[in-house]
């Protein structure tokens, strides 16, 4: 018995982990029903479910949801365990109008499975709410509604069994051998973060299956971005705001990507005139920019270890990864925020060469080589200029840590240079800009909205005829009904680690639940972590960068509530890129095997969203 205590208590870190990835396995695979269901409606809509134990009613927090576009029937997504449900309750839609369920299904691993196909299976689902009509059909069942809330009630059958304990044994001992495998294998691999890009590899992978074979247009702002990109394969000046040849790259909102500045645009451009020799259509040649961009991230934790502190974030999170497999400047925005971490944290990056070292003909490059890059920070999304304050605070932070090598005149000397140099730098695509636009382009700017934006998005419009999601502020909602009644926490943080096409292909209820717990244990283990262990001027830095990280929130609930509630976590992408900045600084306070394991946890958790749900649910 002191033997197998002794082993267990060397072994601990590996017997938990096998605990944990059976945990999840049970969670998220075994005890959990899959639902598929196919819908014919004629406009957009929601197909909700809700569920009820046997001693409770109904509730918004136990709903699972798709959301229905026209011309695509097929949805798939996860519910929760069969074996605690008494009862369901089906919303078909949300409008008052018609809509054709053909099939609905519903299958658990261990239980038998419960379909509708035929009027009799149909007729086990009881109206209960805004049901006028209920016909049927060689297509299915059709549902007439009086409002937008039409509901049936499906009463649970007797459950089965479920699965045995011989199941749970075997699923769970596979995952037991094969998780000791890949221990025993690529273990050393620990070392110098050495994970880190063959991590990085397998996710290129990923992006790269979304970005070939993905339908075109089925990303957030796909279209709009694409066609700002292409103005840029024949054009060298960005363009007159009025000019005709760029009226199809504005939205709705009367806005268009060519008019906020952003330089991914040209990058972009005249990375597809480069490519247009080769065989590729559609937006391939976009997307294939910032699946370069990935390459190149790649590249750069292979050649520098200190780069892979900066990588951590693309670990944890598939919705970065999503943002590099098709076209969007987000991508652009955070290779480039990594670009300039790396030359803030990296210790012989060009910037600190330029910095800590005698002055040279060659740092006299590596000068305009870092003023560069920095330059591209102005040019990026607004949302990563918070970002940008943290590169100025973690700058000062690494002089102040090795001020005995260079004292304060020098330093304040070598960046005035930096700086003027970065201006210089911007005042190129600034002139460019004032030469075609003139000065007054903000003006005519909010002209041109006001004239080309559909009225249900247009600020001039009477608020009765604004969508009702447009201007909320306005209109007398307050802004714990955004916060709350709205859920823009909670989907601000699905959408940070897992929605994909127009926001409609979401994971199932335990994958968020999982990240959320796996998520906030990690975030309490990493900002103790440098309370308690790390130097005061590391703690300082710490509440600096939790200031600019609630800013970026704060601006983001802020638009939603004034402007358009946009609950979107690739806003606040620039957080992710701000804390691998602090762990960059701190690594070594950490203890390796636990910041591993939470980084392994992550980013099993994301390759299955990723999997499951992107790959295999976005329209090819």
């Amino acid at each position: 018995m002191a033997t197998l205590l002794a082993a267990i208590n060397k072994h601990k870190f590996y017997l938990f982990l096998v605990i944990f990835c059976c945990f999840l396995y049970s969670h998220l695979v075994l005890n959990r029903a899959f639902v598929e269901v196919v819908v014919d409606s004629p406009q957009k809509s929601t197909f909700e479910l809700y569920w009820a134990y046997e001693d409770g009613g109904y509730s918004a927090h136990r709903r699972v949801e798709a959301f229905i576009t026209p011309g695509k029937e097929e949805y798939r997504f996860y519910l929760t365990n069969l074996h605690h449900i008494s009862k369901l309750r089906v919303d078909t839609h949300d409008f008052e109008g018609k809509v054709t369920i053909d099939q609905l299904t519903l299958s658990q691993p261990g239980y038998g499975k419960i379909e509708f196909k035929s009027e009799q299976d149909w007729k086990k689902l009881v109206p209960l709410n805004q049901v006028t009509d209920i016909s049927y059909s060689d297509k299915g069942m059709v549902v007439q509604s009086s409002g937008n809330d039409p509901m049936l009630e499906l009463q649970i059958p007797v459950r089965p069994h479920g699965n045995t304990y011989f199941d749970y044994f075997l699923s769970f001992s596979i995952i037991a051998a094969l998780l000791l495998l890949i221990i025993a294998t690529l273990g050393h691999l620990n070392k110098q973060l050495q994970f880190v890009p063959i991590m990085l590899v397998g996710i290129f992978f990923m992006i790269c299956v979304i970005a070939f074979t993905s339908k075109d247009g089925y990303h957030p702002d796909e279209t709009a971005h694409a066609r700002a990109a292409a103005y840029y394969v024949d054009h060298w000046k960005p363009p007159l705001v009025e000019d005709p040849a760029i009226r199809n790259t504005f939205s709705v909102y009367g806005s268009s990507r060519l008019t906020t500045g952003e330089i991914y645009y040209f990058f972009a451009g005249k990375f597809a005139k480069v490519s247009e020799n080769l065989p590729l259509t559609g937006y391939l040649p976009y997307r294939l920019f910032n699946v370069f961009l990935f390459a190149l991230i790649i590249l750069r934790t292979f050649w520098a270890p200190q780069a892979r502190l900066l990588a951590i974030p693309f670990l944890i999170s598939p919705q970065l990864w999503y943002a590099f497999s098709y076209c969007t400047s987000d991508a652009f925005a955070l290779f480039v925020a990594f670009s300039a971490g790396c030359q803030v944290m990296v210790e012989n990056s060009l910037f600190n060469r330029y910095l800590f070292q005698r002055f040279t003909y060659e740092k006299f490059v590596n000068l305009f080589l870092v003023a560069f890059c920095f330059t591209l920070m102005l040019f990026v999304k607004k949302n990563f200029y918070p970002y940008v304050a943290a590169l100025g605070i973690g700058i000062l932070i690494s002089w102040f840590a090795n001020r005995d090598d260079l004292g304060w005149k020098a330093f304040l000397k070598k960046m005035s240079v930096l700086c003027a140099v970065i201006l210089c730098f911007a005042a190129i695509p600034k002139g460019v800009d004032i030469s075609v636009n003139g000065f007054d382009k903000k003006e005519r700017i909010l002209k041109l909205q006001d004239e080309i934006a559909k009225p249900e998005f247009n600020l001039s419009s009477p608020l009765e005829v604004r969508s009702p999601l447009f201007t909320i502020k306005e209109r007398g909602q307050s802004l714990g009904t955004l916060l709350f009644t709205h859920r823009w926490f909670e989907k601000t943080f699905r959408s940070s680690f897992g929605v994909y096409g127009h926001t409609t292909i979401m994971g199932p209820e335990g994958y968020y639940n999982a990240v959320r717990w796996v998520g906030i244990a990690f975030f309490f283990y990493f900002i103790g972590t440098i309370l308690i262990r790390s130097p005061l001027i590391s703690k300082v830095e710490l509440v600096g960068f939790l200031g600019l990280s609630s800013v970026l929130i704060a601006a983001s609930i802020n638009h939603s509530w004034t402007l358009e509630i946009q609950a979107q976590g690739r806003y606040l992408f620039p957080i992710f890129s701000i804390f691998a900045l602090l762990y960059a600084r701190n690594y070594r306070v950490f203890n390796a095997r636990v910041f591993t394991l939470f980084v392994s946890i992550m980013f099993s958790l994301a390759s299955y969203s990723f999997i499951t749900q992107a790959i295999e649910r976005i329209p090819s």
